[in-house]
């Protein structure tokens, strides 16, 4: 099934432009890209998922030009664990939720200790390690995607004024993409911490000259640079 979704995809690109959703048992709307995340965090065979990746990769690098908030929204939903939509899209403040698997490994590890006598689950800890594998690649992909539209993208992705006309931008972004950074370089998954610094990297690269149209002389990250400062020990 998933070589099926993916040479669909391949032969008619133009499918991802249009509101193409799938459905789950509980009638609950999803995207294809959520989709495929989804059967990424939960499926542990090498082959399905090597086909599965490969489709996301497809789908990012036919999206990410015209609507990276697609693809931003599913990376920042896998790696941190926030489901709300982004805050460009909906015109209110959204906090970006913190609860992501460290959280759930620290509660299971109190659960551990209140409980000694429980015997651990060997199943659990093959699909907490399915899961880890599943952000290292959503985070993977955030970073290709922020490097493509570096290299590729219209002036809306780097101009907050002309990316709130078009009504999409990889700067309206910042704060989700920080919260992506943020969750992979405090990471307790040592692969998954150097992809913090690379994502602060690219977007201090991209916008550290860009300055926040709505407040004079301050610069669009120093927000979340003072947040790393802040957060630094």
């Amino acid at each position: 099934a998933t070589e099926c979704v993916f040479h669909i995809v391949m032969r008619d690109p133009e499918i991802l432009a249009r509101d193409f959703q799938l459905y789950n048992l509980d009638g609950v709307e999803h995207s294809l890209e959520a989709t495929l995340f989804d059967m990424l965090s939960y499926h542990g065979n090498s082959g399905i998922c090597g086909v599965i990746q490969d489709t996301i990769t497809f789908v990012l690098r036919e999206t990410c030009l015209e609507q990276p908030s697609r693809m931003v929204y599913q990376c920042r939903r896998i790696v941190t664990g926030a489901t709300a939509v982004l805050p460009h899209k909906r015109k209110v403040e959204v906090v970006v939720q913190r609860k992501t698997d460290d959280d759930d490994m620290m509660n299971d590890s109190e659960e551990e200790d209140a409980a000694p006598e429980e015997e651990v689950d060997p199943a659990a800890g093959k699909t907490q390690a399915v899961r880890w594998r599943a952000k290292k690649f959503a985070a993977e992909s955030l970073l290709e995607l922020i490097t493509v539209i570096q290299s590729e993208g219209a002036v809306h992705h780097f101009d907050p004024r002309a990316g709130r006309k078009a009504g999409e931008g990889l700067v309206l972004m910042l704060s989700e993409l920080a919260a992506v950074a943020f969750s992979c370089a405090l990471s307790e998954v040592e692969e998954l911490r150097p992809f913090g610094l690379k994502i602060f990297t690219k977007l201090i690269d991209m916008y550290g000259k860009t300055e926040n149209p709505d407040a004079e002389g301050i610069l669009l990250v120093e927000d979340f640079v003072a947040q790393v400062n802040w957060s630094e020990p």
